[in-house]
């Protein structure tokens, strides 16, 4: 449900006492669920308020159509970093980064009718979808950690750190190239995955077409989001050098809320890779998965197996692995799962 929207009322006085002005102050509005939900299902019910909020605006005449919201999605272990700016601030960075200003529209308009001519279908997109930016900004991170003693150090992330994902789907560091680096002069680099920080415009999240309430952890719906930026537009960024940062804390979440679990990952897999000739990338994942997931049930603590364990092992891999190769099958005739991406991206 919705729950109770925070505001007051502020008035401006001249010095005869005349009012000059009411105006609202910021406002925060809460949604409260009933029920426990996971982040991406989270995540759509609160664009589906800002959605509406958007439409009473414009009619009430304060928005106008032409104009666009920013989403800001923060995770619950981050908190945007303050800096000692009164003239700038993270939203300023980020709106310079999503929105093109009248100058550069005019500046590439030639540019982009060549390109959005390649195609029959291209040749048919109007000026304002060929002129949308759909990218997102992925906030820069710097960690947070204490010792016994509950001092402090915050460590700064490196310049063109990025955050990308192994064949198991599991998160691991990785870093920008020279040459992606080098068109920006360091300024921004493009990042594989979304981070604890992700902006993007409304009508870009609004665009996707995959929204699978089922990713309920934090990776596993930041790895759909990423998928969604990459796959159905213009992929995602990280700003160098601006108010874009946030402070993550990393024993708030959990160690499953930073990883994906052998039935996410096969959600993930049965949707973004069939078609196109992916298929043997999804056989390579699922069975990487699975023969990850049969170490971790083993529990053995020496990876040197003696023959049964050895044996025992590949049983439990080849038991996952259908299992997780049936559950990829099957969730394709649920209701809430997203399909025919293959023809809707790409």
């Amino acid at each position: 449900r919705h729950g109770g929207e925070i505001h007051t009322h502020d008035h401006h006085h001249d010095r005869d006492g005349g009012n000059e002005g009411h105006y609202h102050s910021e406002k925060i509005h809460t949604l409260y669920n009933h029920e426990a939900v996971g982040v991406s299902a989270s995540r759509k019910e609160a664009v589906h308020f800002i959605n509406i909020l958007s439409r009473k605006h414009e009619q009430a005449g304060i928005k106008s159509p032409d104009e666009d919201l920013i989403l800001l999605f923060l995770s619950v272990d981050a908190r945007l970093k303050e800096f000692h700016d009164d003239n700038r601030t993270w939203l300023d960075d980020v709106t310079d980064a999503l929105i093109l200003s009248p100058s550069s529209i005019d500046e590439n308009q030639e540019i982009i009718q060549k390109l959005s001519a390649g195609t029959k279908k291209d040749s048919k997109k109007t000026k304002d979808e060929t002129m949308q930016p759909s990218n997102a900004v992925s906030f820069a991170i710097d960690t947070s950690s204490s010792d016994t003693e509950g001092n402090v150090e915050i460590r700064s992330s490196r310049v063109g750190e990025t955050l990308s994902f192994d064949q198991k789907l599991r998160p691991r560091t990785s870093s920008a190239t020279g040459q992606q680096m080098a068109l920006s002069n360091g300024e921004s680099y493009p990042t594989p995955l979304t981070q604890s920080a992700t902006a993007l415009r409304l009508r870009t999240y609004n665009a996707f077409p995959a929204s699978d309430e089922a990713l309920t952890s934090h990776y596993s719906a930041d790895l759909e989001l990423s998928f969604n930026l990459w796959m159905c537009a213009d992929g995602i960024d990280v700003l160098a050098s601006s108010f874009a940062r946030v402070i993550v804390d990393p024993v708030i979440l959990s160690a499953d809320e930073k990883d994906i679990s052998g039935p996410l990952a096969a959600r993930i897999v049965s949707a973004w890779m069939s078609g196109h000739g992916d298929d043997i990338y999804a056989t390579k994942i699922l069975r990487a998965v699975a023969g990850r997931s049969a170490q971790d049930s083993i529990l053995t603590a020496s990876k040197d197996y003696s023959m049964p364990e050895r044996r025992i092992l590949m049983e439990k891999t080849n038991e996952l692995t259908d299992m997780l190769f049936r559950i990829s099958s099957e969730v394709k005739h649920s209701s809430s799962f997203p399909t025919g991406l293959g023809q809707k991206c790409r």
